[in-house]
C-alpha cells in the first residue's frame, strides 16, 4: 500500500472514531438504572419512621386499596447540613419487570418539614409547598398497596434530601424526578413494610 493510501485509511478511522463519540446516549434522559439507584443509597443515611406501623411489619388496611387509601403519616430525622429540600417515593420492588411499580412521587418537600400528616390530598400541588408526580397508574398522589392474593408484597418508602430546591412542574414520574435530581442528593432513608392478600378458597 502506499503510504498516500495508507494516510489516508488512517485518516478516516479516525474521523469514524470521532462520530461514534458524538452520537447520543441511547439511555432516555428520564431514566434510573437499579446501578445508579444503588450508588445513591451509598449516602449517609437519615432517620425514616412512621407512627402507624414500623420498619418491617404490615401496613394498616387503612393505607391501602383495601381501606380508605389514605398515605400515612411519616417523620425523619438527621437531616444533613445544606439540605434544601425533600423528595419522597414509595414503590413495589416486588412486582416483576425491570422497575419497581411506584405508588407515590413527592418532591420539592420544603427543608422546615420534619414529616408528613396522614391522608395528604391527592393533588398535583401540596398547601405545603410540595409537588406529587405520576405514579405507575398514572395518577398523582398517593394510592396504597393493591398486590395480587399471593405472598406478601414488600413496600419501600425512600426519603432523599436534596441539596436544592429545584424549578420543577407536577406530574413528574419518578424515574424523572431521579434522573434530575441523582447528583444532588445529600442523604438518603428508606423504610420498608408489606401488605399482601389472601387468596380466595375455590
Amino acid at each position: 500500500m502506499k503510504y498516500s493510501s495508507f494516510c489516508f485509511v488512517i485518516g478516516w478511522f479516525f474521523v469514524l472514531l470521532a462520530l461514534q463519540a458524538c452520537q447520543p446516549n441511547t439511555r432516555s434522559d428520564h431514566s434510573i438504572s437499579r446501578s445508579d439507584e444503588t450508588e445513591i443509597f451509598k449516602k449517609a443515611s437519615m432517620g425514616l419512621s412512621s407512627v402507624a406501623f414500623a420498619h418491617g411489619q404490615e401496613i394498616p388496611k387503612q393505607f391501602t386499596a383495601d381501606g380508605q387509601d389514605l398515605s400515612p403519616p411519616l417523620t425523619w430525622a438527621n437531616v444533613p447540613v445544606g439540605t434544601q429540600s425533600f423528595v419522597l417515593i414509595m414503590d413495589d420492588p416486588s412486582v416483576e419487570g425491570p422497575n419497581p411499580w411506584v405508588h407515590w412521587v413527592m418532591y420539592g418537600i420544603p427543608v422546615r418539614m420534619n414529616g408528613l400528616s396522614q391522608g395528604v390530598p391527592n393533588t398535583p400541588s401540596t398547601t405545603f409547598g410540595a409537588m406529587q408526580g405520576t405514579d405507575s397508574w398514572g395518577t398523582i398522589g398517593y394510592r396504597g398497596p393493591s398486590p395480587a392474593p399471593g405472598k406478601p408484597h414488600q413496600y419501600r418508602f425512600r426519603l432523599y434530601a436534596i441539596d436544592g430546591m429545584p424549578n420543577m412542574m407536577p406530574g413528574l414520574t419518578a424515574p424523572q424526578v431521579m434522573s434530575l435530581l441523582k447528583d444532588h442528593v445529600l442523604a438518603t432513608a428508606e423504610m420498608t413494610a408489606s401488605y399482601g392478600r389472601q387468596v380466595q378458597a375455590k
